[in-house]
């Protein structure tokens, strides 16, 4: 997985759309990237490895994506990097383009927690914080914004809990995270536990799920784009759009163990810090394969299939689009 623990990105992309005279189907695409941040701060050896990694990482996905290398030109200019294709179909640009060259393409297969094996320790993180607060009556930063998830009993058996936790607005995740981050807090949690969005559900409001940061089997390694043979995507006979994974002999020997150990527990998908689906393991899956349901539509799924197909970019990417008649 390409993050750099040491050195975060904070990306401006401006996407220009300019139209063509008596062409209106068809422009000439223009994406100029703007690293910010720590990015600012380093050496300028370090800086420009980085920017060429990245031209090279968007090169080789504009290709998977069926363009040939006379079709695009990748430069750079005053530490930016600028992409143009010269008559895009807008179409293209807006449906399926933008994501695949935006998408960092971070890709794991996680652990679960159970919502009810962490859900003491984030009362007591919440108490404290609300302590710290001076505030000993009420709730504290957490509960206060996040909408516990509550499990029934159906038929007097207890049903088993999943990784959500709880759900919270998009205005509130920042300051959630925040202090969930802070040592003393992470100190009343359990050391492997990480809290992670997933994709956001009706009413705005973001799932919060429980993940194991590391494998409670050591020798395991995370499960990423590393060990994965072959990529597709399809639909069910339902319509559902899927992501078809098969790992390759070392990935598939893993993924075994993992589902082995993980019996009528959960394995999460996480895609740039998002998890993007969750299931519950019914018994070990030898075969090595692996269909995601995927939350998004089939032209998303798609650049997220081509950028899980290429390395991941450094740097996440938000952007701008303009278009003039």
């Amino acid at each position: 997985m390409l993050k750099n623990a040491n050195c975060r990105y904070a990306i401006v992309v401006v996407i220009l759309l300019f139209i063509l005279p008596g062409c209106k189907d068809e422009a000439d695409y223009r994406v100029i990237l703007h690293p910010e941040g720590e990015f600012l701060d380093l050496p300028a050896k370090p800086q420009q490895e980085l920017l060429d990694y990245a031209k090279d990482v968007l090169r080789k996905r504009l290709i998977t994506a069926g363009f040939a290398a006379e079709d695009f030109i990748i430069a750079e200019k005053d530490g930016a990097i600028e992409i143009q294709i010269d008559k895009l179909e807008e179409d293209t640009a807006t449906g399926w383009l933008e994501p695949l060259l935006t998408i960092p393409g971070n890709f794991r297969i996680v652990e679960t927690y159970h919502h009810a094996d962490v859900i003491g320790s984030i009362l007591t993180a919440d108490a404290y914080l609300a302590h710290l607060q001076g505030d000993t009556a009420g709730q504290g930063p957490l509960l206060s914004r996040i909408k516990m998830a509550s499990y029934q009993l159906a038929e007097g058996e207890e049903i088993s809990p999943t990784p959500v936790i709880g759900f919270a607005f998009p205005s509130d995740t920042a300051s959630i995270f925040r202090s969930l981050k802070i040592d003393s807090v992470k100190a009343i949690l359990p050391a492997a536990l990480e809290i992670i969005p997933g994709v956001t559900i009706s009413d705005s409001l973001i799932p919060l799920i429980a993940v194991r940061s590391h494998y409670r089997n050591e020798g395991l390694p995370a499960l990423t784009k590393n060990f994965v043979q072959d990529l597709s995507i399809g639909t069910t006979e339902g319509g559902v759009v899927v992501i078809n994974l098969q790992f390759n002999e070392n990935g598939g020997e893993y993924f075994y163990e993992l589902t082995m150990n993980n019996f009528r527990s959960f394995i999460g998908i996480v895609l740039d810090e998002t998890v993007i689906h969750y299931a519950m393991i019914q018994g070990g899956i030898p075969e090595g394969k692996i269909s995601i349901i995927s939350p998004y539509g089939f032209n998303q799924t798609r650049a997220i299939a081509a950028a899980m197909r290429i390395s991941s970019l450094p740097f996440p990417m938000a952007f701008e689009r303009n278009m003039r008649e």
